[in-house]
């Protein structure tokens, strides 16, 4: 029998009221509109722990509809991460770091033959690894399975370089950077490929401009200078569109024509001529219009585009949907680390402030599959503020990490083909029921999010209003992300109201409150949210529901 990874709840926690009894005023769940919400999925190793469970093979098309519905529960897109066929050469360079530490950390026991894979961002060809889905045919399936529970699926596409072992390194070395001897003598750039008919030729790695000295070696670097290179590129994205309903794009900002003439001029020598017919054929801006059109023509439907970038920011917000705000991501760590929450409450006011204003939107996260995970780099103590602060922001996407809603502290490098076993943090997973459930109710989805100040002067928290203006309710959510005790204080002409401390999971019962006035105690990390209404409980109108059917309502104050 085989050992089984994925940690059953107890049955306690299924049947318990995890809120303690919520609000009956923020009305019914919705499907999220301006709060949207991601869900990241390793699928090869999401894949195996099911498996594993259920002691038989797993595949994208045969998961248990018991394990959609809990996902379904909280989330309406998912992204698929590494659904490719692996590459048999970046399995072999990863083999080769078998012990990098990041492995050994994350697998003291690692087996070379059973644990390490290939990179999933190293493509050899855009076709469904067998492991995760037999066709196009059995992935369609699962997508149009999730369709008609009104999700929607993303999967990955990486522009800017392919596997060692991809058809074109023998059929269109052209389509590649290439240097010569020299460069692959004294620089640690390039690899050295013979071809079918014994041609040498010196090969780029893909890299980060940033870390020049650190390219990524199970992949080759591919020429955006070569106009044939990108109709090829655009050719691999109109097939993939009809599997999905949009792409999460790999470093994005890469083969922008600025970034790209700036990592690679120096060993491609381009022309003025070359150059400036690069920068006159700038791949997103013509691939992703056309795409989109083609698509909505076609089959009658919109296609997101989600751009991973650190920088170009501006200039891809013409053309993507989504921009990962790794900004204030590090505004967040920086906050959390120094206790100054100063930063961090201007820049979530000027997103909330800019709300309709731009064409594109954030995805916003405390981890991703590239970062550690909230709990090892924020504590637990303060991955929840940090959670709840970036959960607030408007037409944005909320991208949660798998693992992250359990609390889980090791982040799987991305060569290894298993999940390591981590005991679940069930605190940490009604944590993340509760924001999820809140943030899909009616309130938070339709009301208007602004940031007020105290009205007593205290600094430490960050304080949140939702207003709707067709109910007598609004939502208070106060965040401490600071290290000092927080008394937020909040003016109120409501005759009933109730708190509940999100952080705990209880009710709150140690706040003051008078008849103008409530005054929220919040100890550092601590995020209380208060539900206040002019209408007793028992007079309420269906719309003021509670936000969860299932839960007691509890006695207002």
């Amino acid at each position: 029998m085989r050992e089984k990874l994925i940690e059953e709840k107890p049955q306690i926690f299924e049947d318990k009221d995890s809120a303690g009894g919520l609000w009956e005023h923020l009305g019914p769940k919705e499907s999220e509109k301006q709060l949207k919400g991601l869900y990241l999925i390793n699928t090869r190793l999401w894949l195996d722990d099911l498996s594993k469970k259920y002691e038989t093979t797993i595949t994208i098309g045969s998961v248990p509809d018991d394990e959609w519905n809990k996902l379904f529960e909280k989330y309406d897109n998912f992204w698929f991460m590494g659904i490719y066929q692996p590459s048999q050469k970046g399995q072999e360079v990863a083999k080769k770091h078998l012990d990098d530490y990041r492995y050994r950390d994350y697998l003291p026991d690692i087996d070379e033959n059973r644990d390490i894979v290939a990179s999933p961002f190293a493509i050899t060809e855009y076709s469904p690894n067998p492991t995760i889905a037999k066709d196009w045919q059995e992935w369609d399936e699962m997508v149009e399975k999730l369709h008609q529970r009104g999700k929607k699926v993303f999967i990955d596409f990486v522009p800017n370089h392919t596997a060692l072992d991809h058809p074109w390194v023998q059929s269109h070395p052209e389509y590649y950077v290439q240097g010569y001897e020299q460069l692959y003598l004294t620089t640690n750039n390039f690899i050295k490929i013979t071809d079918d008919i014994g041609q040498v030729k010196y090969f780029a790695y893909g890299k980060d401009p940033n870390y020049p000295d650190k390219p990524w070696t199970d992949t080759l670097q591919l020429n955006y200078a070569n106009i044939e290179l990108q109709e090829k590129m655009r050719d691999e994205l109109i097939k993939l569109s009809k599997h999905t309903d949009g792409f999460r794009c790999d470093m994005a900002m890469l083969i922008n024509p600025k970034t790209f003439i700036t990592s690679w001029n120096w060993c491609l020598n381009l022309s003025k001529e070359e150059q400036n017919n690069l920068k006159e054929n700038p791949f997103w801006q013509k691939t992703i219009s056309e795409i989109k059109n083609k698509v909505a023509l076609q089959d009658n439907r919109n296609i997101e585009f989600i751009a991973e970038a650190y920088w170009d920011e501006k200039e891809l917000g013409q053309w993507f949907d989504y921009i990962y705000n790794k900004g204030l991501y590090n505004n967040m760590i920086d906050c959390i680390k120094t206790g100054y929450i100063f930063g961090i409450k201007e820049h979530l006011k000027s997103l909330i402030g800019q709300s309709g204003e731009i064409k594109n939107r954030w995805v916003i996260f405390t981890e991703n599959h590239d970062e550690k995970r909230a709990t090892e780099i924020m504590g637990e103590e303060f991955s929840k503020p940090a959670a709840v602060l970036l959960a607030m922001i408007r037409d944005s996407i909320f991208m949660v990490n798998q693992g992250q809603e359990s609390g889980w502290h090791f982040r799987p490098p991305m060569q290894i083909s298993k999940f390591r076993k981590e005991e679940t943090n069930f605190d940490i997973a009604r944590f993340y029921d509760d924001l999820l459930s809140i943030r899909r109710s009616s309130l938070f989805q339709n009301g208007e999010i602004n940031i007020i100040d105290s009205t007593s002067g205290d600094q430490n928290s960050i304080i949140f209003e939702i207003r709707k203006a067709d109910t007598d309710t609004r939502a208070i959510v106060a965040v401490n992300i600071s290290q000092w005790t927080s008394f937020a204080q909040v003016e109120k002409d409501e005759d009933h109201l109730d708190i509940y401390n999100l952080t705990s999971g209880q009710k709150s019962d140690d706040d003051w409150i008078d008849d103008k006035n409530l005054i929220l105690k919040l100890n550092p990390g601590e995020v209380k949210i208060v539900c206040l209404t002019t209408v007793a409980p028992e007079s309420s109108k269906p719309q003021d529901e509670c936000v969860l059917s299932e839960m007691e309502p509890r006695a207002c104050f």
